[in-house]
């Protein structure tokens, strides 16, 4: 058992997951407690729901992917961090990834007369593309794709690929929030731009590409959606 040096080494990570499996746990058979804290755009006056839609999730399988990914990326992320305030800072990019994707997306579906929405998925994606700015080289396995893909070409794709998705009503239909995948991704490369800018200089393409999927594509299509297509 490794429980405590993981615990003394990846605060953030493991405090995180625990976090979220309490709260899973506590709102089982609650939907009252889950309604108290998701995303509503009828009730954007409570603004604690722009952090608290974070903590409850749709189900097993929509925690355990959102814990797996903090779990597997969590740890590096924080070791990436000036020490000893690594877990800090996670701690900071992850909340305000979060109400970024929260922001982002009531802005996005405005038009909706109710929009609901669940789950740490902005805050995890915040994360991993202001890990994907400070390390491109990392590589990417995927259940679905056998083969490692470079982390500066997922980001790239995830992004422009969701940008596209967010206007497509299939994928409406799905329940997938693609609106707060991507606002949790533009606070994450926000906070990557601040942090160290002057990797630009070094890896202008890569960056520049991951910069183009995750931050200005989103963008223009938040402009765009809220000035032209409504």
């Amino acid at each position: 058992m490794r429980l405590g040096p993981l615990w003394i080494e990846s605060p953030f990570t493991y405090g995180h997951i625990g976090l979220l499996v309490l709260v899973f746990i506590a709102a089982m058979g609650n939907p009252q407690m889950i309604g108290q804290l998701l995303l509503d755009s009828r009730r954007q006056y409570q603004r604690y729901r722009l952090f608290s839609h974070a903590l409850v999730h749709s189900g097993p399988m929509h925690l355990l992917f959102n814990g797996l990914t903090l779990y597997f990326f969590g740890p590096t992320l924080e070791s990436l961090l000036p020490q000893p305030y690594g877990a800090l800072g996670a701690t900071l990019l992850f909340w305000t990834a979060v109400w970024g994707a929260g922001k982002y997306s009531l802005l996005f579906r405005s038009d909706r007369p109710t929009y609901l929405a669940l789950g740490a998925s902005g805050g995890v994606v915040g994360c991993i593309y202001f890990l994907l700015f400070m390390a491109p080289d990392l590589r990417l396995s995927l259940l679905f794709i056998p083969v490692a893909i470079p982390g500066w070409l997922f980001g790239t794709g995830f992004g422009l690929i969701s940008t596209a998705l967010m206007f497509s009503k299939k994928a409406e239909l799905a329940r997938v929030s693609h609106e707060g995948h991507l606002g949790g991704a533009v606070v994450g490369l926000i906070w990557a731009l601040i942090v160290q800018s002057a990797a630009l200089s070094y890896d202008p393409l890569r960056l520049g590409l991951l910069i183009l999927g995750g931050l200005v594509a989103p963008l223009f299509a938040l402009v765009y959606k809220l000035f032209f297509n409504r």
